[in-house]
């Protein structure tokens, strides 16, 4: 009796449980320590989070953070894009960007790296293999411009630049193929699990023990 009772019990538990989760509807794509969730459409190496780019092109930085400010992002700093670079495509001088606007980098990407980062960060431009472009960065020389986040893969080998702001594009600046890199810091919160469920589980558990308990008097 009591092996045909609890069986059921917790396979409606198990199914209970995963209509709950929040990734219960969403796909996962890792790729060098990033994990995109293809529900919320952000993505995260554990410590920083970073909203996919393809959301916010068209817009301007002031544009999308009145869209997106109260949730907590923010304009995407110098040194979070320098380490997203560094992850994904190793082995050049991102930092030599870090503390002087003027200076730019690019170089060519293999493009396998290519791919995942575009997978991850997404496209704000669908041609040929991909183009991205976002603007990001702290302006540290207070000149009111901003700098822009670039890969692409053309009709030559793939490529990946953090370009300088000397283009003059300012909060204000937007255009239909670039898009604006805003992140967060994740705070580690514990999630407590929905009330009703725990109803459900506890009203689970009564009808149980009252089913065992009616079978056993029975018996006597």
């Amino acid at each position: 009796m009591k092996k045909h009772l609890v069986c059921p019990v917790i396979l409606l538990l198990l199914v209970v449980s995963s209509a709950y989760s929040p990734h219960a509807n969403s796909a996962l794509i890792t790729h060098r320590g990033y994990t995109l969730d293809t529900n919320t459409q952000i993505f995260t190496d554990g410590d920083v989070e970073w909203l996919r780019w393809d959301l916010t092109v068209g817009m301007s930085i002031n544009q999308a953070l009145t869209l997106y400010q109260a949730e907590g992002w923010r304009l995407t700093s110098n040194s979070q894009m320098v380490q997203l670079y560094k992850d994904f495509f190793s082995g050049f001088d991102w930092n030599s960007t870090l503390g002087n606007d003027d200076i730019s980098i690019g170089e060519y990407v293999e493009v396998r790296y290519f791919q995942a980062f575009a997978s991850i960060v997404g496209v704000t431009l669908d041609a040929f293999g991909g183009i991205i472009d976002v603007l990001y960065g702290d302006d540290p020389d207070a000149d009111g411009y901003y700098r822009m986040a670039s890969a692409y893969y053309t009709d030559y080998d793939p490529g990946a630049g953090l370009g300088s702001d000397q283009f003059n594009r300012s909060a204000d600046y937007n255009r239909s193929d670039v898009g604006i890199a805003l992140s967060r810091v994740v705070t580690q919160t514990v999630v407590p699990e929905p009330a009703s469920l725990w109803v459900l589980i506890t009203g689970l558990l009564v009808i149980g023990g009252l089913s065992r308990r009616t079978k056993m008097s029975g018996l006597n």
